[in-house]
Order: structure tokens, then sequence, then C-alpha cells
């Protein structure tokens, strides 16, 4: 992520305005103001829009993210806008090439914490969870009392599930087919701590973002079920839990695929 270690033109931190920081009910946010040679703020404003980053994901996937400048004492803060205050000595040193009439710019940079990791195991994004239970209906035959009495009337069988989303943030790609293509699969290795086949990607929604400097990215919100018993797996008339084939196919109910490139 974009760091002032990052910055290839020289700046100072200004005391006139002073750093602010707030917090409030959001989060953090706060301003701090640099001083630029006005012929180099194109270059300050491109590092401070972002910085390329490259994570290591689980399953050999990486993901890439455009990292906006991360405030130097707060680093859970990122650079959401920016002001630019043109000032100085007509045509001195630093003069705009576009125009002598100053020498240096003051811009302000606005921060402002943000709702998702920057480190760890699960970086970029959030997960909302809502707990639930669907059931299984199976003959009364598949089950019995101690005395051999078989149960007169069908039974349900509760499986737990959970509704959860995953939300990515600064994300450079939108929506395509690869994503289109997973709508309706069940994981076909552990995602997101969950083992194979018991996560169905039910669909996602896609709000197009863009913050300082005109950088663009996704904000990504994928839906799953999870469910405590294989997605594929149903209650035979004995009680057993088993996964049918179709008998011209020979799928199971629902097809599997690895979703853990979603979260790129």
């Amino acid at each position: 992520m974009a760091m002032l270690s990052n910055m290839t033109v020289p700046f100072e931190i200004q005391r006139n305005p002073p750093p602010t920081i707030e917090g409030g009910p959001n989060g953090k946010s706060g301003t701090i103001t640099f001083l630029v040679a006005l012929n180099d703020v194109p270059s300050f404003v491109s590092t401070l829009a972002g910085t390329l980053v490259t994570i290591d994901q689980p399953g050999g996937v990486t993901i890439d993210r455009v990292v906006p400048l991360q405030h130097p004492d707060y680093p859970d803060m990122l650079a959401v806008a920016f002001r630019s205050e043109a000032f100085g000595t007509p045509g001195g040193k630093g003069a705009s090439f576009v125009s002598g009439m100053y020498s240096h710019a003051r811009v302000t940079v606005e921060f402002a914490s943000v709702p998702f990791g920057l480190v760890g195991d699960q970086p970029f994004l959030t997960v909302q969870t809502q707990m639930g239970s669907s059931h299984e209906v199976i003959p009364g035959s598949a089950f019995r009392f101690a005395d051999l009495t078989k149960l007169s009337g069908d039974a349900a069988v509760s499986v737990d599930e959970v509704v959860f989303s995953v939300t990515t943030y600064l994300s450079q790609e939108p929506v395509g087919q690869s994503i289109r293509d997973l709508v309706g699969k069940v994981n076909s290795s552990t995602f997101l701590d969950c083992p194979a086949g018991t996560v169905r990607f039910s669909g996602v929604t896609t709000e197009f973002d863009q913050k300082v400097s005109f950088q663009k990215s996704y904000i990504k919100t994928f839906n799953f079920r999870y469910r405590s018993r294989p997605w594929n797996q149903v209650l035979r008339y004995d009680g057993v839990w088993e996964a049918p084939r179709n008998t011209a196919t020979g799928e199971t109910k629902y097809l599997t695929g690895s979703l853990q490139p979603l979260l790129q």
C-alpha cells in the first residue's frame, strides 16, 4: 500500500493548518496538509491514489489491490480525498509547467478508517452471518423406539445452516464470466474454514467505487449458504446420509468448484 516513504517528490507536513484527528460512530477521520512544489503535485497525487499490493491467499491464489496512502500514525486509516491550493512566488522555483503564477501547493489529504483489515489471513474483506436451520424429512420407518416399535409418522431432521455474505473491497476487476459460472456451485475444497461440500455460492452484488485521483475499484458482496451436512447429501429411507447421483449423467445434485477465486 502507498506510504509516505513511497513518495518520489519532496514534501513537508505543514504545522499550519495542523494535522487533525477525530473519532465517532463510523470510526476515525482526519486531515494532514502537505507542502509540495506545484510542479510535483501530479506525481504526489498519483502516489496518494495508491500502489499495487499482491497478497498470497490459501490454495496458491493471489489477490491484487491498489491501496491509497496510509496515514503515517494510524495504520487503519487510508486517504479518501484531497484538495490542492496553489500559492507562492510567481514564476518561483517549482512553478507549474502550465502556469507560472504560483510556485507551490498545499495539498490537504483527508483520511478515514476503513471497515476491513489491511493485513492478516483475510485482508480487504468483511463477513456478515445469519444463523438458521432447515429440515430433511424421512419416513418414520427409519426410526424406532427401544421396544422396536417403529415411528408411525414421518420424521424431520434439523440441519444447521448459516447464511453469510463476504464483501471484498478495492477489487480491480468487475464481475466477469468466471464468477457467473460459479453461481449455484458448492465448494470443492476448504473455503473460509468450511469443509468441502458445505458452502454453496448463491450470487453476488457489485458497487462501483471511486476514491482519490479517480482511482476506480469495485465493492463486491458474495452471498453464501453454509450447511452442516454436505449439500449433495440427503437422508435415505433408513436414516443414512448419502450423496445420490443422477441416473442419466452420474452428477450429484450440485456441481462443485473452487470458490477461492471469488475473493480476488
